[in-house]
């Protein structure tokens, strides 16, 4: 799928240096640089899930004191399942 993306003006000149030190396209450079610098997802639904979970536990989690009351319990919550 191709997609738009916007640079500040001097890393596009930047990206457009490095395109022709390798005699390159930009975008041939980009989607290099690009896939040695995003972590690999090999598993989608693994990946989704955990995201969910964290939006979960995001909207379970207030500012301040709320935050670390969640960790806390989350926390003895893994004590107890380890004896």
């Amino acid at each position: 799928m191709t997609s738009l993306i916007r640079l500040q003006p001097e890393t596009f000149s930047r990206l457009v240096e490095e395109a022709g030190h390798r005699y390159e396209t930009v975008d041939e450079t980009a989607d290099r640089i690009l896939r040695g610098h995003l972590p690999v997802i090999l598993d989608t639904n693994s990946t989704l899930a955990t995201l969910g979970c964290l939006e979960q536990l995001r909207a379970r989690m207030k500012p301040g004191r709320g935050a670390v009351r969640l960790v806390r319990e989350g926390r003895r919550d893994l004590e107890r399942r380890q004896f």
